[in-house]
């Protein structure tokens, strides 16, 4: 028994020798895995610091980070962000958001009504819902930053605050396009260009084209063959930098954008089963017969590929928002900067809303 507990102690030893050896490289090499991570740099409270020293709930996305993720309009951010819920459609609309951060938000869109979570470009707060979808044309980072953030961010953000940074022009010239088709008759084109003009200013200029036909079939609505859910975007962006020294930089951008959509496909409700409590149910039973009007099925899938809706009217939506943007920012001190952000946004709407969903017109 004695000999065999010295054999097993030894075989320990031995196998456990190898491990042991192995303990300063490894170590070695997680420290140098770890200082090989990207460092992430965040503006949430109000100016450049790392990420992992930030003692702020945040969820942050790098210009590498959205492009592998394929995200191309800001709403989908949400889909990588705990605690987040950005909708694309708001009400009717098809160009207003809905930020809700932990259950805080703002659902109505109308111009009286001011979000609950704040949007912050380039530090410019957008005050409306109508006009506040960013297309992804010219991103560095966007920051979500969750719970009140009204100490440095000011009103409208108790459930917290979105900042979006764009990409500064730089003194390197440099250019890429991307293209996409698909189904739909879909189609993009994006693609931006910097231009170095001196050593000390610089442009930048980016462009976004994009086409969708409508994917739901809408017989009763004229034209028949617009379709429902179809998008035409147009964005264009210039902005310059001058640096006449390292502690002094102007910053000014101005961006259009005009986007025309079908607004977001409804549907009355679908008479399967025959379910009582849905709204076509309702018509079917209430409405059709008083008006001499057929009954009808009404909802988004009736085949592989097929998708219809029976309203009376297509949600045509027209969108147009423009803005300026002066950032100045001035290191006179050590530990002490100026920084000044002067701006002028404007959004029009004009849209028109098939509410009842039915074939008739009534609301």
């Amino acid at each position: 028994m004695y000999r065999l507990l010295r054999r097993l102690s030894f075989g320990c030893l031995v196998a456990a020798l190898p491990a042991l050896l192995l303990v300063p490289g490894s170590h070695v090499r997680a420290q140098q895995e770890a200082s090989a991570l990207e460092e992430i740099v965040v503006t949430a409270r109000r100016r450049e610091e790392s990420l992992v020293d930030t003692p702020i709930s945040i969820t942050a996305f790098t210009e590498v980070d959205l492009a592998a993720r394929q995200i191309t309009q800001i709403h989908q951010i949400a889909e990588a962000t705990p605690n987040l819920v950005f909708d694309r459609r708001a009400g009717h609309s098809n160009h207003a958001s809905r930020i809700f951060i932990r259950g805080v938000g703002q659902v109505d869109h109308v111009p009286t009504r001011q979000p609950g979570v704040g949007l912050y470009v380039d530090g410019v707060y957008i005050g409306q819902q109508a006009g506040s979808l960013i297309d992804i044309v010219d991103i560095s980072t966007v920051e979500v930053l969750r719970g009140p953030q009204g100490t440095l961010f000011g009103r409208n953000t108790i459930g917290g605050a979105v900042q979006v940074n764009t990409v500064k022009p730089s003194d390197e010239f440099g250019a890429d396009v991307e293209l996409l088709a698909g189904d739909y008759s879909r189609s993009r084109v994006k693609g931006q260009v910097n231009i170095p003009f001196s050593d000390t200013f610089y442009g930048k200029f980016s462009g976004l084209l994009q086409e969708k036909e409508g994917f739901i079939d809408t017989p009763n609505a004229p034209p028949a063959n617009k379709g429902g859910g179809g998008d035409d975007i147009t964005a264009i962006r210039a902005a310059f930098r001058w640096a006449p020294q390292d502690s002094l930089t102007v910053d000014l951008s101005a961006d259009y954008t005009e986007a025309e959509s079908n607004g977001p496909p409804a549907v009355l409700g679908s008479t399967i089963n025959d379910a009582p409590n849905t709204r076509s149910a309702m018509y079917n039973a209430q409405v059709a017969p008083r008006l001499g009007v057929g009954v009808y099925d009404d909802r988004y899938y009736l085949g592989p590929v097929t998708y219809t809706s029976l309203t009376g009217n297509l949600n045509d939506q027209h969108l147009e928002v423009s803005g300026t943007n002066l950032t100045v920012e001035w290191a006179f001190a050590e530990n002490l900067t100026f920084k000044s952000i002067t701006t002028y946004r404007a959004a029009e709407q004009n849209a028109e809303t098939d509410s009842d969903n039915s074939p008739l017109n009534v609301f």
